[in-house]
């Protein structure tokens, strides 16, 4: 993570892009152990820097969901049914 971080330092075009996959990438391994608060932790961090993100927006919601913050998560699901609705009426 910190050569990563160091990394999008330097790259600073890139910076949000190398960030959220390092802290998407940590969220995943904390997740694997079962350890849901770093992982929470660590994809806020991931939502941050890319919120358009629909994939990193629904893992959240699910983690939040998994530790009993049921609020934050229908907060999170909410808002990603609601950008599908407004997107398919765009399409139409």
């Amino acid at each position: 993570l910190a050569l990563r971080e160091a990394t999008a330092a330097r790259d600073v075009p890139r910076r949000a892009e190398l960030l959220w996959e390092a802290y998407r990438t940590v969220a995943e391994q904390y997740n694997v152990r079962g350890d849901e608060a770093m992982s929470i932790a660590f994809l806020e961090r991931a939502y941050e820097q890319r919120p358009d993100h629909v994939a990193t927006r629904l893992s959240l919601a699910h983690a939040y969901w998994a530790a009993q913050q049921q609020e934050k998560a229908a907060e999170h699901y909410q808002a990603l049914l609601l950008e599908d609705i407004a997107s398919a009426a765009r399409a139409k």
